[in-house]
């Protein structure tokens, strides 16, 4: 495994599934409560150490992996993700410390279907949007049902895997992720010169 285009190769992938959603978004109306984050306080959310390989990736180019490294071990069991930040910091967008890395469910979920039975999507979003914005979330639905485009969580799972099915299968907690996606670039750079621009 080469890890910069290895990372690369997810990047892309992160970057087509913000495109797939800001179209969904657009077309339904849809969209979080500003400073919302409730969804980052579920507990023992899942990720791939994949989709984690860009995290631990800038926090090595950062100089911050050891750091960072070193306080999730004595937080790698907690439930919560430890990049959460508990409070909505001045300036901040949303509870995320480092919202450009963040996983994959932490960006489809709320804007994007699940198949159900009979191989249909329906709509996978939260209660909080759904009651702030009846309207549009029922016309979302409908639109789904219509035939109209929504982005399809299994679809980018399945692209994760074909990444690097060895890192990009198992689903652990996020912390256990995270952890093990540090791991592997430290590991990786012990006999290599640090990255620069690229890998």
């Amino acid at each position: 495994m080469h890890l910069y285009q290895t990372v690369r190769k997810v990047e892309k992938l992160f970057s087509v599934v913000e495109k797939d959603l800001n179209r969904f978004q657009k077309s339904s109306k849809l969209g979080c409560v500003p400073g919302c984050g409730i969804c980052c306080f579920k507990a023992d959310i899942d990720a791939s150490v994949l989709e984690m390989l860009p995290f631990a990736y800038h926090l090595y180019k950062e100089n911050k992996a050891i750091t960072f490294y070193e306080k999730l071990l004595l937080r790698q069991d907690e439930p919560l993700c430890v990049i959460l930040s508990p409070v909505l910091a001045e300036n901040q967008k949303g509870l995320c410390t480092n919202y450009k890395n963040r996983g994959l469910i932490c960006r489809l979920f709320g804007f994007s279907a699940m198949l159900n039975k009979y191989h249909q999507p329906v709509l996978v979003t939260c209660k909080i949007i759904k009651e702030s914005d009846p309207e549009n979330y029922k016309n979302a639905v409908s639109f789904i049902e219509n035939g109209g485009y929504v982005p399809v969580i299994s679809n980018y799972y399945q692209q994760m895997r074909n990444i690097e099915p060895e890192l990009g299968t198992k689903m652990q907690p996020m912390n256990q992720a995270i952890k093990k996606a540090i791991e592997i670039v430290l590991n990786y750079y012990t006999y290599r010169r640090k990255p620069k621009n690229g890998g």
